[in-house]
Order: C-alpha cells, then sequence, then structure tokens
C-alpha cells in the first residue's frame, strides 16, 4: 500500500507540473511578452529577488536558526524553486495585472531550469547527493516541453486555447490537492513533526522578506505591485514536491517539510490576495 501511494503521489505531482506550464503557454500572447519586455528593469529585479535573493535569504535563515538536516533541504528547495500556479490565481483574486502575472510567471518558470541545478549544487547541505544534470533533465521534460507546446498551440488554434485554459487549471487544481492529501496520508507523522519545529517560522520570515522585496520591484501602479507581491511569496511547490520525491526519494522527511512549507505558503498568499481585494472593492466604492 505505502508503495502504491508513492507512485500515485510522484504521479500526481508530475501531472500537476507539466498541467500547469502547459496552461502557462496557452494562456501567453506574444503581445503581453513584449509588455514585459519594454518593462526590463521590473523584469530584472524580479529575476534578481526570485532567483537570487530569497534563495540567499532561505540558506541564511535555515542556518541561523535551529532548522534540522531534513527541514533545512525542503526549505530551500520550496526556496529555490520560483512562482507557481497559485499566484496566477491570488493576482486574480487581488484584482492584480493579470498580464504581468502570467508573464513573470511564464519567465519565472523557465528561470527555474537555469537555476535550480545551480543551487542545488552551491546550497543543499554537503550530505544531500542530488545530481544537477538530473535536476535539468527533469525541468526541460516537465516544463519546458509543454510550455513550448502550448505557446505552440495558441500560435496555431487561438481560438481553441482560450477554452482549453479553464479546464486545465482546474485539473492541475484537482492533481495539486489530490497530490498533497495523498502525501500527507503517506507521511503524516513526519509533517506533524515538521509542523512542531522551527521551519513554521523559517517559512513565515522568509516570506515576511520576500513580499515587500517583490512588491519594490515592479513600477508604482498598485496591480503591478500586488502581482509582483504574490509571485515572488508563492514558490514553487509543485517543482519542489517534484524534485523532492525524485531526488530525495529515501529522505521521506524532506518531502514532508515541502508539503508543510506548501500549506502554510497557501495560507499566507491566499489571505494576503484577499486583503487586497477588500480593499480594492474598498477604493472602487469610495470613488
Amino acid at each position: 500500500m505505502p508503495e502504491l501511494l508513492g507512485v500515485a503521489f510522484e504521479l500526481l505531482v508530475a501531472i500537476t507540473v507539466l498541467v500547469t506550464a502547459l496552461t502557462i503557454g496557452l494562456d501567453t500572447t506574444a503581445a503581453e511578452f513584449g509588455s514585459v519586455v519594454r518593462g526590463r528593469r521590473a523584469v530584472i529585479a524580479m529575476l534578481g529577488v526570485n532567483g537570487v535573493v530569497v534563495p540567499v535569504a532561505a540558506f541564511a535563515l535555515v542556518n541561523a536558526l535551529p532548522v534540522q538536516g531534513a527541514d533545512q533541504t525542503g526549505v530551500l528547495l520550496c526556496a529555490m524553486c520560483a512562482s507557481g500556479p497559485l499566484g496566477l490565481k491570488a493576482s486574480q483574486i487581488a484584482r492584480g495585472d493579470l498580464a504581468w502575472a502570467i508573464s513573470i510567471t511564464t519567465i519565472l518558470t523557465v528561470l527555474n531550469v537555469a537555476f535550480l541545478p545551480l543551487w542545488t549544487s552551491l546550497l543543499l547541505p554537503d550530505s544531500v547527493t542530488a545530481r544537477p544534470v538530473d535536476l535539468l533533465g527533469a525541468m526541460v521534460a516537465i516544463i519546458i516541453l509543454p510550455l513550448v507546446a502550448g505557446i505552440w498551440y495558441r500560435r496555431r488554434r487561438p481560438e481553441h486555447a482560450g477554452g482549453v485554459v479553464p479546464r486545465l487549471e482546474a485539473l492541475s487544481n484537482v492533481t495539486l490537492a489530490l497530490a498533497v492529501t495523498v502525501g500527507l496520508v503517506t507521511h503524516f507523522d513526519q509533517v506533524w513533526l515538521t509542523a512542531s519545529s522551527w521551519t513554521p517560522i523559517v517559512v513565515v520570515i522568509l516570506l515576511a522578506l520576500a513580499g515587500p522585496a517583490g512588491y519594490f520591484t515592479s513600477g508604482p501602479p498598485q496591480g503591478l505591485r500586488r502581482v509582483s507581491t504574490l509571485v515572488t511569496i508563492n514558490r514553487g511547490t509543485g517543482i519542489a514536491l517534484l524534485l523532492a520525491s525524485r531526488s530525495f526519494a529515501d529522505q521521506a522527511h524532506v518531502l514532508s517539510t515541502v508539503i508543510a512549507f506548501g500549506i502554510l505558503q497557501t495560507i499566507i498568499v491566499l489571505a494576503a490576495a484577499l486583503v487586497w481585494r477588500r480593499r480594492s472593492m474598498t477604493e472602487a466604492t469610495a470613488r
């Protein structure tokens, strides 16, 4: 039974990441990418914050606080993985700039392919063995190929792409929820231990630092700043789950830490989005 649940978990996570990348490709237009390129200063700032600042901050936190080895690895994996599908949903809830949300999420998703192998070799504890080449191959297969396929299909069949996106978003939400559920059932004891350790405190501090860093990467329009903040504090836990299940299969506590990180992160991201939505509605009523 545990072996069957393990296979189901890996399959669900892989489907979630693959479908998410495909959805982003289908939902991205050349015009949206063009607007991002014109705001290249904000793009470079977001790349720096998500690709460098957040992972380095996580590394400093897990070494400054009494975080155990497996918990360190799980937190670092989540910090290294920039962006995730929840950021798009949160941006929509917060009434942010969705064109910016889709475009920067796409760019950060591609960024993972370049940065993850580098950071795993530099930041993970010496006792952890993860081959960067294997990580790169997994990222290309699960992220780049479906992303490119989505972009190609949108260019060929733009009238059909829009109708497919909501269904794929729903599918990725379901598979992610199922993956987390299966992971919790399989590793409940380890997740409980993680929740009662220093890890939640580290996650809250990390996201509290990442939020303002993301906020100030964009220009004055609140729609842009909301998206930049939500995308930055929403780490790519789907990708982190995939890496944890494949590269750290013999270290169950790494997987439980990633699951705990994802649950806490989801609560924080959606709470921030709802606060901004309420503020936006209040401002609109005042006008």
